[in-house]
């Protein structure tokens, strides 16, 4: 996330320096934008992750 923050800070016409200095704080805003884009989906999902079955072994989903 630190590469991606770095790359669109220097996209705005900061300088490198000045860049490295303020994508800590960008990472995390992006992080977090991620993190929700992720729980967003998952809340529409039709069932709980929780309630998921691991499927381990020789075992494979077949769709009915």
């Amino acid at each position: 996330m630190e590469l991606e923050a770095i790359e669109q800070l220097r996209n705005t016409g900061l300088t490198m320096k000045e860049a490295r200095s303020q994508a800590q704080e960008l990472a995390q805003q992006l992080l977090a934008n991620v993190k929700r884009q992720i729980e967003d989906q998952l809340a529409g999902c039709k069932h709980n992750p929780n309630d998921c079955l691991a499927l381990s072994g020789g075992y494979q989903l077949v769709q009915v």
